[in-house]
């Protein structure tokens, strides 16, 4: 080998390695495809091995590429974590926090932390990403995020995890839909408004609890946004089945109310995940702290930033 191999070469790698594709790896990077393609070659002749080899219309790891990606990803996760660990011993918290979260949870159980971190500690600077489960592993694995806030288990191997609390489902109905809490043969005589988004292990249970006690029918409406969801409810279209933590607003200013779902004793944990080699700054702590103050509350209590929340 004649040269020591960059980190600009192996995140380059590491970014065609997940896509598969140069053009798309050039989208993310924000270079050029010849200079992509450059940088893999060059890795490659430092290497002296080939890591990548044609497949149909696109490409596909080789044998040596498969072994490269993950010692690439162990070093420049290794190399991500370098400035945390000089933030470990400062007695403020300040430098660079990553965290990742579902949109929703971001909306509803982090903005309070977001706020805070904003407004008492300007040595921090903060980045959030948001997106579903694959997306926010590979962040993780790869060292972009400090921590990633998940309803349930990621499914990714090696994580530490810090149970934050619970999630329940409600029958989220118009105020005038029902005197009391319902029963399933009076929520099943009623429009149901069904999330129907991206794959999501939780609304996938609750989809097939609609189904086995006969609450999908001809006139369901499919919506895969829940702040829809939530407005055709408060003009009394019909009723959603959705997490009580996205119905704060609307439960403060009583355009909503919930009801718990006959037989549906599931609960969903709200986590907060980790990797246990990855040191935890003081930034870190405060902002999940925060978080935690929101989830960990049996009663639910209105968010401060959310009670500021004004009717349609």
């Amino acid at each position: 080998m004649k040269d020591i191999v960059s980190s600009a070469l192996l995140e380059t790698f590491v970014e065609v390695a997940r896509s598969l594709s140069i053009t798309e790896a050039s989208k993310t990077l924000g270079r050029s495809q010849p200079a992509i393609s450059q940088r893999i070659k060059q890795l490659e002749q430092t290497l002296e091995v080939e890591l990548f080899q044609p497949a149909g219309r696109g490409i596909m790891l080789t044998r040596d590429g498969e072994l490269l990606l993950n010692h690439a990803q162990s070093l420049l996760a290794g190399l991500r974590d370098l400035p945390r660990v000089l933030e470990m011993s400062a007695s403020t918290p300040q430098g660079i926090l990553r965290v990742g979260a579902l949109p929703t949870m971001a909306r509803y159980l982090m903005i309070d932390a977001i706020e805070t971190i904003i407004t008492k500690y300007p040595d921090v600077s903060l980045k959030v990403e948001l997106g579903l489960e694959t997306n926010l592993i590979a962040k993780l694995q790869e060292g972009w995020l400090d921590g990633v806030f998940f309803i349930g288990d990621m499914g990714a191997s090696g994580l530490q995890s810090e149970h934050l609390g619970d999630v329940h489902m409600k029958v989220a109905a118009p105020p005038a839909m029902f005197e009391t809490s319902p029963s399933l043969s009076q929520i099943a005589g009623q429009r149901l408004l069904l999330w129907k988004g991206p794959a999501d292990p939780s609304f996938a249970m609750v989809e097939r609890y609609a189904r086995k006690h006969g609450l999908i029918h001809a006139n369901t409406v499919e919506v895969p946004h829940i702040e829809t969801l939530k407005a055709l409810v408060e003009r009394g279209l019909g009723y959603a089945l959705l997490p009580d933590y996205v119905l704060w607003p609307e439960l403060e200013r009583k355009s909503i109310k919930s009801y718990g779902l006959p037989g549906f004793e599931t609960t969903f944990a709200i986590h907060l995940h980790s990797y246990p080699e990855r040191h935890q700054t003081l930034a870190m702590k405060v902002f999940s702290d925060e978080v935690t103050k929101n989830v960990r509350s049996s009663l639910h209590p209105i968010p401060k930033s959310l009670s500021k929340d004004t009717p349609r």
